[in-house]
């Protein structure tokens, strides 16, 4: 056997030995990729779970808020605007967890569309906005601005668990 031979064996090894070690890469890299989607996804629905909690917890200064922000007493239009903050920061996540790759459009959507509609459906949520949209990153108010604006929002107060009055003087619910 001569050298050049051996040589034109010895590339053709290597030559293999780089597709299979691009091969393996690709399905690392795929699999990593799907890791850091499903990461991202959990993230974001721990977020808005927690968010939802809070909701549920301060569920009558919310409603009331929602109705008649900021001419409300001090304890409920600061346990209201706390709600609206941790929705609009668990979104922030959202929207970075998509500019990032790493969470689908219609995941997106969904949470911006719920957003949007805590912010822009009811007179609360659109004061709460107005006032406080300047100290979020203007990525995120351009897009809950988006799509406030093109409307066909949910009204979150028509929502069972949002759609009653309450009973000031004696503190109870009463379905509308």
């Amino acid at each position: 056997m001569n050298w050049s031979a051996i040589s034109a064996i010895s590339d053709t090894l290597a030559a293999i030995g780089v597709i299979a070690s691009i091969a393996y890469l690709a399905i690392q890299v795929k699999s990593n990729t799907a890791s850091m989607q499903l990461a991202a996804r959990q993230s974001v629905a721990n977020e808005f779970k927690a968010s939802a909690r809070l909701m549920a917890e301060h569920s009558k200064q919310l409603i009331v808020g929602m109705n008649d922000y900021p001419n409300v007493a001090f304890n409920i239009r600061n346990d209201f605007s706390c709600v609206l903050t941790d929705i609009a920061m668990s979104f922030q996540s959202c929207q970075a967890a998509y500019q990032a790759g790493s969470l689908p459009i219609d995941i997106y959507d969904s949470y911006l569309h719920f957003t949007a509609s805590l912010l822009g459906s009811n007179p609360g949520g659109q004061r709460y906005w107005s006032e406080f949209k300047s100290v979020y990153i203007p990525i995120m108010v351009d897009a809950l601005d988006h799509r406030i604006a093109q409307g066909d929002l949910a009204d979150i107060r028509q929502l069972p668990q949002y759609n009653f009055e309450w009973d000031h003087q004696n503190d109870l619910r009463t379905p509308n």
